[in-house]
């Protein structure tokens, strides 16, 4: 099994939360998802925030509210935790370090949500695929609210690993595809340099105009397409490199 070394920032969230969360949601029922597995898992950018799912429907319906109430209200008055919600469908937290987590029911997307050979901490984690697709649907065709670490992500996983990204593709409907060409091309104003990408694993993706028009040519061209693109601006990368 091999062991996905999370960024410092929600691995300390996890750690804080760790003396109360497991009683109330066993972790052997926890899954982690979202952007902070794919950076532990391709080390490409950094990212904050702890994404978990249930494994189950009725995780909301069977907690006792009142004990959770209880624990937070010593949580908050210790300052571990300064905010705490249960909503309907999903628990937020944000922790005295400043960091979130979520935890949703686990309604997955793909035939094999879980990653069988990675764990985060001793938690199961999604597959990637299972990650873009929810990222897709949830954030990028309903409710809009993207950013630019998901395009990001989008086009990492053309580079690490390119038949995710075909299956990805292959699931778009031509309405679909066109939308986010769209978004690319008017550049919104969610759209804009993300801190959480830095100069890290690929420099060439990082810059706003550079990652536009990168994703542009993958859902234009297809994985090929990109890869082919991928491979001359990583040559001019490393010739100004070697220049300098």
């Amino acid at each position: 099994m091999r062991e996905l070394e999370l960024d410092p920032m929600p691995r300390a969230t996890l750690e804080e939360v760790a003396a109360w969360f497991w009683d109330l949601f066993p972790k052997r029922r926890v899954v982690m998802g979202g952007g902070t597995v794919l950076a532990a898992r391709w080390r490409h950018r950094r990212s904050t925030d702890v994404d978990l799912f249930y494994d189950g429907n009725d995780v909301f319906e069977r907690l006792d509210r009142a004990a959770l109430r209880n624990v937070a209200d010593d949580l908050i008055a210790s300052r571990k935790v300064t905010e705490l919600q249960l909503l309907d469908n999903a628990l937020m937290l944000r922790t005295a370090s400043g960091w979130k987590l979520s935890l949703f029911p686990d309604q997955t997307v793909t035939g094999s949500p879980l990653q069988p050979n990675e764990e985060v901490m001793g938690l199961r984690v999604h597959t990637t695929l299972e990650i873009l697709r929810r990222k897709m649907h949830s954030r990028i065709f309903f409710s809009m609210v993207f950013k630019q670490r998901d395009f990001h992500d989008f086009a990492v996983c053309a580079l690490e690993e390119p038949d995710v990204a075909r299956a990805l593709l292959g699931g778009l409907k031509s309405y679909r595809s066109r939308g986010l060409a769209d978004v690319l091309e008017d550049e919104p104003e969610g759209f804009r340099d993300d801190p959480l990408l830095g100069p890290f694993k690929y420099p060439w993706l990082v810059e706003s105009e550079d990652l536009r028009r990168a994703c542009g040519v993958l859902l234009g061209q297809g994985v090929d397409g990109f890869l082919k693109l991928a491979r001359q601006r990583q040559r001019q990368v490393r010739g100004c490199a070697d220049h300098d």
